[in-house]
């Protein structure tokens, strides 16, 4: 069953459930796709108004552009995310009785929780780089700001939500120089991104 083709109702049922998947690090990836499909929504309609006014809106066809494409990989991220935390209990579930079988299955947890780290690391990058280029939209989004700055909101739901889920899986990982390397990673966008929220959305309504 892959989740991403599960209607709105029998999505959330099943996070609603009382089971591991779809968790956090999918619905993460489902907050950045509605996100970055209501920026690209109101990115449309500037560029539809544009059309009747004959004016090229060649930045906000960027933006455009950009949301259709991350929409689309952070639909497709929400069931990756759930591949990951089945590649950890794959893992957990290996034979334990020799000291051969407990080298293996160490190693493979250890690759498991990397693994899991991709989605919610791509989803968090992803989302942070629509993020940083929707403000164009809201300059000239008019009597949509509604829709814009809600989905602002939801890109930075979906930013906390792919935070969380890395810095979990981090914490299982036994490698120094790669929990280093990916805080790094995630540190600036954690910085900044709540400020640039601030500046996007607030006192706009």
């Amino acid at each position: 069953m892959e989740l991403k083709n599960l209607n709105l109702i029998e999505f959330c049922d099943e996070v609603f459930a009382d089971k591991a998947v779809p968790g956090g690090g999918s619905v993460a990836a489902y907050a950045g796709a509605l996100g970055a499909g209501l920026v690209g929504m109101v990115g449309n309609m500037i560029l539809r108004k544009a059309l009747k006014r004959e004016v090229r809106e060649e930045e906000v066809e960027k933006v455009v552009d950009a949301t259709f494409k991350a929409k689309n990989r952070m639909i497709e991220l929400i069931d990756l995310d759930a591949k990951g935390f089945d590649f950890v209990m794959e893992a957990y579930r290996l034979p334990k009785d020799t000291e051969e079988q407990k080298a293996l299955r160490k190693a493979r947890v250890q690759e498991g929780y990397k693994y899991a780290i991709i989605a919610p690391l791509e989803t968090l990058n992803l989302s942070y780089e629509i993020l940083c280029q929707s403000k164009i939209i809201v300059e000239k989004c008019g009597n949509s700001a509604s829709d814009v700055l809600t989905g602002i909101r939801m890109l930075s739901s979906a930013i906390y939500g792919a935070i969380y889920n890395v810095k979990i899986n981090l914490a299982e990982i036994a490698d120094p120089d790669y929990v280093r390397d990916m805080n790094a990673e995630i540190l600036p966008i954690e910085k900044d991104f709540v400020k640039l929220v601030s500046e996007l959305a607030d006192g706009r309504l």
